[in-house]
């Protein structure tokens, strides 16, 4: 049996704009851009699960797969079914998770000197009348990093189910 891997062009450009824009925000992950990747990856797999019901047999069946396989990482990611006190037990064990803490801990450390001597210090005067100063940072925080990183890993972990899905069935047609 001979697998054949065919790529298109836009195919292509599709997967190195994925990869971009998920380093840029993994790199840069805010409380807004955690929230926003979760939120565009739920509506993304409750989007499938109508693709899945509207399109045809063959476009059906990627679509079944994708909303499975996705919502089945989210699950494992978000549900609190892991143990009795809701530890994250199970999450923890997840290669994605091994995956991610290895990426974080390779970000560049926030230099806290070179902050701390960027911000001017208020005089005696100022400090009761003005609001103190914080230097909004460029790095990722953990809890962040890690909802964007599954936010993402739950879209790969979907496409791979759609293709998976696609694959059986025509193999399943032969």
């Amino acid at each position: 049996m001979r697998i054949q891997i065919q790529f298109s062009l836009c195919r292509l450009f599709g997967l190195v704009l994925f990869a971009a824009v998920g380093c840029g925000l993994l790199r840069f992950a805010t409380p807004l851009l955690a929230t926003l990747t979760f939120t565009v990856t739920v509506i993304t797999l409750t989007v499938s699960v109508v693709a899945a019901i509207c399109n045809t047999p063959k476009r059906r069946v990627f679509w079944t797969g994708f909303a499975a396989f996705g919502f089945a990482y989210l699950w494992a990611i978000c549900g609190n079914w892991q143990s009795p006190d809701g530890s994250t037990s199970v999450r923890e064990r997840l290669l994605s998770s091994r995956i991610l803490d290895w990426c974080y801990n390779r970000l560049p450390i926030e230099n806290q000197a070179e902050m701390a001597a960027s911000i001017p210090e208020p005089t005696s005067a100022e400090w009761l009348t003005s609001s103190p100063v914080v230097a909004p940072s460029p790095f990722a925080k953990r809890p962040d990093f890690f909802t964007v990183g599954h936010s993402l890993f739950a879209m790969i972990v979907a496409l791979a189910g759609g293709m998976f899905a696609r694959r059986l069935f025509q193999r399943h047609k032969r």
